[in-house]
């Protein structure tokens, strides 16, 4: 099964495909935030790009396990991708930026420039560590969208 994962915040979407098959995510890339009706179209683009089956979303959790105002816009938005067609399932993205840039600092051997995007890089960090989850048996999934937290989409 192939997946399309993001790391999705206010002004920059990270976009990264990977199969179970493989158990490999590879970054795609970063695109800028325009409009919410042009954003779920190029995330639907290379959805069917990729032949992806389902899209692995990072879900930002606070430390404390609570839901804050960044969690409860990625599940609107994860709302638009269901209503379009696409089955989204959320993956835990704590400290997923942080393990980007220890990444690209490592293979770079030089840590991100200033203003760098590394979303995509995140996106693919993310998408690993859904990889890797259900890649073992009796591993806990991700809640798909219609499981999520009904709290995070008050005042929608």
């Amino acid at each position: 099964m192939r997946y399309l994962g993001l790391d999705i915040g206010d002004r920059w979407i990270g976009l990264a495909a990977g199969d179970a098959a493989s158990g490999i995510a590879s970054p795609l890339r970063t695109m800028r935030r325009s409009s919410l009706q042009a954003d779920v179209a190029v995330v639907r683009r290379v959805y069917d790009q990729e032949e992806a089956e389902a899209v692995v979303i990072g879900l930002p959790y606070n430390m404390d396990g609570s839901l804050g105002p960044q969690a409860r816009r990625t599940l609107r938005f994860a709302d638009v991708l269901r209503r379009a067609g696409l089955d989204a399932v959320f993956c835990d993205e704590r400290l997923s930026s942080v393990e980007a840039e220890e990444y690209v600092t490592a293979t770079r051997g030089r840590r991100p420039k200033p203003g760098e995007r590394i979303d995509h890089v995140a996106a693919a960090v993310i998408l690993q560590d859904y990889l890797d989850g259900i890649g073992h048996i009796g591993a806990p999934h991700a809640p798909d969208v219609s499981t999520a937290p009904d709290v995070a989409l008050e005042g929608a």
